[in-house]
């Protein structure tokens, strides 16, 4: 198969926001069918384009891929090609297996100080970011008093047109309450990995209140991180970012593979029966 389609297709995932694994036979003593350059994609639901020559070699790089695709690190993996019945062996062949992953999708609303510079901050991380402002109208909501529209009654939602999917994260800073709730309730709403507002332990309070009011589970509520930003002391909108983003870039790191995980087959030669 001509590699233009392999290239193609991760396109056609990036757009589908699909993440995939590139496998590529780098060097060793292949067998006949098999030849270095060979490349192989694997999707994310293991479905694959391309060979590396097939057998048992390609059971193994998509079991290995689905881990590169979840770590997000690429993987040299060398292995052993061993005779049927134990005969001499066929030789050593190394795969390096690349992911071709999205990068994660941070969507702020509100573009004031903090939220523009944590834009900033956050694409240097190398997140992909979406600004959305909020309508000027207040959808209704009183921090101390008993004023809360329905749900009938919101204001047409303002992550609807774009996707939010699981590699997505929502950071809330319009700064008003009325603005903050009923965003914080549409995305509970998604699938985001990582919902963030910014306020104090007043307005996380006065949060609970207003979700419990619309009917929202407990158990949904703590999906949301308030105050939002490692605890570094900051005070300005520049270090407030700077607490944000680094707390952006934790959480995408620890909900990685845990290291011991990536270790159990890094420097590993699987053996394999050609």
């Amino acid at each position: 198969m001509d590699d233009l389609h392999i290239y193609e297709e991760i396109i056609r995932l990036h757009k589908a926001r699909r993440s995939a694994a590139l496998a590529t036979l780098v060097e060793g003593s292949d067998a006949p069918q098999r030849r270095v350059g060979a490349k192989m994609l694997v999707r994310d639901d293991g479905s694959t384009l391309g060979t590396l020559g097939g057998g048992p070699l390609e059971s193994e790089v998509i079991d290995i891929a689905a881990q590169v695709i979840r770590e997000e690190t690429p993987r040299s993996v060398p292995f052993e090609l061993a005779a049927p019945k134990g005969g001499p062996g066929l030789g050593r062949l190394l795969v390096f297996i690349e992911p071709a992953t999205l990068p994660p999708h941070l969507f702020i609303i509100g573009a004031g100080g903090v939220g523009r510079a944590v834009a900033g901050g956050a694409r240097s991380a190398g997140f992909a970011v979406t600004s959305i402002e909020p309508p000027a109208e207040a959808p209704g909501y009183e921090v101390d008093g008993n004023a809360s529209r329905s749900l009938e009654d919101q204001p047409r939602a303002l992550l609807e047109d774009f996707p939010v999917d699981r590699r997505g994260y929502i950071l809330i800073a319009c700064g008003d309450p009325q603005l903050d709730f009923p965003v914080a309730r549409e995305a509970l709403q998604t699938e985001a990995c990582y919902i963030g507002l910014l306020g104090s332990k007043r307005q996380r309070m006065a949060l609970e209140r207003y979700l419990a009011k619309e009917g929202v589970a407990s158990e949904s509520f703590a999906r949301i991180i308030s105050p939002v930003g490692l605890e570094i002391g900051a005070e300005t909108p520049e270090e407030i970012a700077v607490s944000i983003v680094a707390q952006l870039v934790q959480h995408r790191r620890l909900h990685a593979a845990a290291p011991a995980a990536r270790r159990e087959t890094q420097g590993q030669s699987p053996p394999l029966h050609g």
